[in-house]
């Protein structure tokens, strides 16, 4: 159980500010409002990784899919920085 917890709060906030980063780079909005609709929609995502890290069948799928996904979208993330320069 400890460890689901630490998966739901440690790998649920990686993975929510991978989303972020990503959705700040990539939305059609003006650059603050990237920030703050990404800032948003993170919490949604936080939430699923949670209810996730509860509901996977072992421990090492709850620790392991936040991580894959969240370093998945910090990659593209990265790739689309340039983009995430624009005004």
């Amino acid at each position: 159980m400890l460890v689901r917890t630490l998966a739901a709060v440690f790998c649920g906030y990686l993975l929510a500010h991978a989303f972020s980063a990503l959705a700040a780079s990539v939305l059609p909005f003006a650059r603050p409002d990237r920030v703050v609709a990404g800032a948003l929609l993170a919490f949604p995502v936080w939430c699923a990784a949670a209810v996730y890290a509860f509901g996977a069948r072992d421990w090492k799928r709850a620790v392991g899919v936040p991580l894959l996904l969240a370093l998945a979208l910090l990659g593209l993330a990265g790739l689309l920085a340039e983009q995430a320069l624009r005004p």
